[in-house]
């Protein structure tokens, strides 16, 4: 669901963008956008390497059992 949620938030940042870019050809227009959105990832993409990470796992505690693991 994120995904499609990203999907659409993306796809409606390129039309507002593509929308309210002032340029003589339109050609001038979707490469304006297209830079525009390239500098939004990168900074998204730098936004993201700064998040924290998962912690390390604890080691978790191993039982032995009574007797050495012999059985019978």
């Amino acid at each position: 669901m994120s995904n499609q949620i990203g999907a659409a938030t993306g796809i409606a940042a390129a039309a507002l963008t593509l929308g309210y870019v002032d340029s003589p050809t339109p050609v001038g227009a979707f490469q304006t956008t297209f830079w525009l959105l390239a500098i939004a990832l990168l900074v998204m993409l730098a936004a993201g390497a700064a998040l924290p990470g998962r912690p390390a796992p604890r080691p978790q505690d191993v039982a032995v059992p009574v007797g050495g693991g012999q059985a019978g």
